[in-house]
């Protein structure tokens, strides 16, 4: 049997390849993946950002977030008060809102629609992830603030002048 990492961006998986001969000489081989966690590495996330530029959103629009980190974790996303840890992904666009282009590579996305109610003034959008083998990394902050006027208007008071309006109505 051989261990190999031919996988040089991905330091934490492994290959056995197996190669089996019976008594009369016939050989089978087999290659078995397997995922060797590394606990004294903690993950960095290596960016994370947003398409918002500062620019005020509303209901309907959508903001694209995206994070650089380890494949195969966790990432998450928290909008100032209004929602916590908003599941990102690297799926390679198996979600429907994920917004991400190829699987396991690292790079989560998520395509995020502004709803009623999500209002929010120079808001921190924090990011955060933690890795397959539970180890956290340190939280990181979008270089931009989110502004979101998610309140649709009131009508009141509607009336009209002179009453009633059909003049020929007595």
């Amino acid at each position: 049997s051989t261990l190999t990492n031919p996988d040089t961006n991905n330091i934490d998986t492994y290959y056995i390849i197996l190669s089996m001969f019976d008594i009369a000489g016939n050989n089978t081989i087999d290659t078995v993946c397997f995922y060797f966690a590394n606990d004294s590495v903690i993950p960095k996330i290596e960016y994370f950002n947003e398409n918002s530029a500062s620019k005020l959103k509303k209901i309907g629009d959508i903001i694209v977030f995206t994070m650089k980190a380890k494949p195969y974790g966790n990432a998450l996303l928290s909008i100032g008060t209004i929602h916590n840890d908003i599941k990102m992904f690297d799926d390679g666009g198996v979600e429907k809102l994920s917004g991400d282009t190829t699987a396991n590579d690292g790079i989560y996305s998520l395509l995020y629609i502004i709803q009623k109610g999500d209002d929010i003034n120079n808001g921190q959008v924090t990011g955060k992830f933690i890795s397959k083998t539970g180890i956290k990394a340190s939280d990181t902050l979008t270089s931009t603030l989110l502004n979101i006027d998610a309140t649709s208007p009131e009508i009141a008071n509607i009336g009209v002048e002179p009453n009633p309006v059909n003049p020929y109505i007595q």
